[in-house]
Order: C-alpha cells, then structure tokens, then sequence
C-alpha cells in the first residue's frame, strides 16, 4: 500500500532545472536544438520531459516540435 501525500512540491525538491527557456517564449516563438539524425527521436522526447517538469511549475501553454534537417524545432503554440 502506498501512502497519499499531498502538498509536496515539485519546485522545492530542485526537479526542474532550467535548460530550454520556455520561461521567455510566447506563442509562435521557437528555438532549434541541434543533433544528428539518429539523435533526433531521443531529443524530442528530451524537451518533452523537460517540459512536463516545466509544467509542474508553470502550467500555462503547450509546446509542439518537429524535425528538421539539422535538428528539433521546438514552439511554443498556445496559452492553456
């Protein structure tokens, strides 16, 4: 059996560190992480852990990424 805890805060337990800055985007800017085609996949699902943590501590928009020649594109594409 598992104990339920409530109040525990992501923030306070240093989870997020701040790598990509979502924190100054506004809808429609993006930034391009650069990586080799076979790094690609691994990239993406990289930002998008990165920004469930972001989540935890502001959750008001929502990222989107896709492909390009020489890497991951990531927007930011609406307010929630």
């Amino acid at each position: 059996m598992f104990k339920i805890e409530k109040g525990v805060s992501l923030k306070k337990r240093g989870i997020y560190k701040e790598i990509y800055p979502f924190k100054e985007m506004e809808i429609g800017d993006s930034f391009l992480i650069e990586c080799k085609d076979v790094e690609k996949e691994k990239m993406r699902s990289y930002v998008y852990t990165h920004f469930t943590h972001y989540r935890a501590v502001d959750n008001n928009f929502k990222i989107s990424t896709r492909k390009e020649k020489n890497g991951i594109r990531v927007w930011r594409i609406e307010d929630i």
